[in-house]
């Protein structure tokens, strides 16, 4: 669950947001829309705990996060939030596999061998297993993105412009899995993006206009 109140961040005089209170349980999903520059990716670096808010709080799982130091966040953040951005960034050194139980390790969480085979088999990636994740295509790299954000069952998953550069038949399989995943995983799904064709799956949604 994820909820918050009052959220006010400030960059300098001139760069300045406040933004709407949302709250969400498990399993929700929730688009939030605006055009370029209007704060989208601001919210979502508050949600996650990356920026440091003006004003306001970020409750997951009743843990308000800014009260938390810089080390209890950092981990809290590897247990309970993940994170898919736009362009996806891999340890090239490590294969698929490799990224995942580095992901498992940062978070403080021990190695689940099976945790990853079963993620990877419903990503559709586990032929690719052992692969380096430079050789993979676009396709797999996304694929790989959502299976790090959720190897270590996160309470919220947070994905900047997933779609962007997707066309259409990509973009609403990718949103339907996503949606599929956080609903078996019980995870909170927040969307960030402003690619209109989004709207129609996301009853629930609000729009950032400054």
């Amino acid at each position: 669950m994820i909820k918050t109140r009052n959220l006010q961040f400030r960059y300098d005089s001139t760069k300045q947001w406040s933004f709407p209170d949302i709250h969400l349980e498990k399993g929700q999903s929730l688009l939030i829309s605006g055009y370029s520059g209007s704060g989208k990716t601001t919210f979502m670096h508050l949600l996650a705990g990356i920026l440091q808010p003006k004003f306001g709080s970020v409750s997951i799982n009743s843990t308000e996060i800014y009260k938390l130091n810089q080390r209890d966040l950092d981990k809290f953040r590897g247990q309970n939030i993940g994170i898919i951005f736009q362009t996806p960034h891999f340890v090239r050194s490590l294969n698929v596999t490799e990224n995942l139980q580095l992901a498992q390790k940062l978070s403080g969480n021990i190695i689940d061998g099976l945790r990853i085979k079963n993620i990877l088999a419903r990503l559709q990636l586990t032929a690719v297993s052992q692969a380096m994740t430079y050789t993979l295509s676009v396709g797999e790299q996304q694929r790989l993105s959502i299976a790090r954000a959720l190897i270590n069952q996160p309470t919220i998953l947070l994905a900047d412009e997933p779609t962007s550069s997707l066309d259409d038949h990509r973009c609403s399989e990718v949103i339907a899995l996503l949606k599929q995943l956080c609903l078996l995983e019980e995870s909170t799904l927040v969307v960030i993006s402003h690619d209109s064709r989004l709207k129609p799956h996301f009853p629930n949604q609000i729009e950032i206009k400054s």
